[in-house]
């Protein structure tokens, strides 16, 4: 009810406008905003459509993209015309790779992880998928790729690989009674990243005594 009386607010799309944006066309941003006109204006749809043009600059190297919505209502309330306000930045171009956190861990393991490429521009997409195949290899409690000085916009910038080890050894005791076996005595040595590649082994040891 409560969306129904906000679409009621904004009224009829009667245009869709773009202010700002020099490297992507009027047309492609109308194409990727999917906005319908002559149909009543959904404010859920309507930030949607804006995460959709930001996700599509950020996905072609636009790191400092920014996208900025206002609705304007005609006089009787009853139209509105939806205006997308761009602030492209420039393409944002990787010039290297800086890992921190990696202490136990090969450096070249990680980067060979690294769906980016020097010399290429930095996108969004590509970052988290690498972000992703680097928590697969398993000796990190966390991952984190992002520019370096992120909130200084630079044409050239350095990505910084962050990532926050586990300890590699650990021992699990347990004990446990079965009426076959009896009481049962066993831990688990492992180790979860054998000469920094992330390579695990494990050693498990079992005792068990039947009064």
């Amino acid at each position: 009810r409560r969306l129904a009386q906000r679409n009621r607010e904004l009224g009829i799309l009667y245009d869709v406008a773009f202010e700002g944006n020099r490297q992507i066309t009027e047309r492609r941003l109308a194409g990727i905003a999917d906005l319908s006109v002559g149909k009543p204006l959904s404010s859920t749809e309507i930030e949607a459509a804006r995460q959709r043009i930001l996700d599509y600059y950020l996905r072609r190297g636009f790191a400092y993209a920014d996208v900025r919505l206002s609705v304007e209502p005609s006089p009787d309330r009853t139209r509105a015309r939806a205006k997308f306000t761009i602030a492209e930045h420039e393409i944002v171009i990787v010039t290297g790779f800086v890992v921190k956190g990696a202490k136990r861990t090969d450096e070249d393991l990680i980067l060979s992880r690294v769906a980016l490429a020097k010399g290429l521009p930095y996108q969004q997409d590509a970052a988290r998928l690498s972000e992703e195949r680097i928590a697969q290899l398993g000796t990190f409690t966390s991952v984190a790729l992002s520019l370096e000085d992120p909130d200084v916009p630079q044409r050239n910038k350095p990505v910084v690989v962050t990532v926050v080890e586990q300890l590699p050894q650990y021992l699990d005791p347990r004990v446990g009674f079965s009426t076959g076996e009896g009481v049962r005595f066993a831990f688990e040595y492992g180790h979860r990243n054998l000469g920094g590649r992330a390579i695990a082994g494990a050693l498990r040891l079992q005792l068990a005594y039947l009064p």
